[in-house]
């Protein structure tokens, strides 16, 4: 039950499949299997439902879970990852103009990984393709304006921000 506490919005998915792959070795054909969930969380909603192996239950508090917090399928986001060995720079280039339709979380700064200073930048839309209208030219102009120490990196909808 450790990937419950994941970064990511499908921690519970992950959980959830993973706790039902492991109960759907117990047992061979006719020979019935007892599973044993041994978790830390036996409250949480995913451990609930893989213990009745409630599919249906799971996905309909996982949507309203999902509905509540703004994440997709009910939004959009892209991350933003900028890394260059030149901090004022890569500073400068996460500097980005806030719409109206999207909220922009970030910059921020991450631990240095092998010398290069990186940043992270989150953008949240209601909508996907207003989002795309928006970051897309948007990087593309910071994939221009920067020199060649620091690169630009997409994600759209990632699972894992970190």
């Amino acid at each position: 039950d450790l990937s419950l506490n994941a970064d990511s919005f499908t921690a519970a998915e992950t959980g959830f499949r993973l706790m039902l792959q492991a109960a759907g070795r117990a047992g061979r054909r006719d020979d019935r299997g007892r599973v044993f969930l041994q978790t830390y969380q036996p409250q949480h909603y995913a451990v609930q439902y893989a213990a009745k192996q409630d599919y249906e239950g799971f996905y309909e508090e996982e949507m309203l879970m999902r509905q509540m917090m703004g994440y997709p399928p009910f939004s959009a986001f892209f991350s933003i990852l900028l890394t260059g060995a030149a901090q004022e720079l890569a500073e400068r280039l996460a500097q980005a103009d806030e719409e109206e339709i999207a909220t922009i979380l970030g910059p921020t700064a991450l631990p240095k990984f092998r010398g290069e200073y990186r940043y992270r930048i989150i953008v949240k839309a209601a909508e996907e393709e207003p989002l795309r209208q928006l970051v897309l030219p948007t990087a593309e102009r910071m994939k221009k304006e920067r020199n060649r120490n620091v690169r630009v990196g997409l994600a759209l909808n990632p699972t894992n921000i970190v």
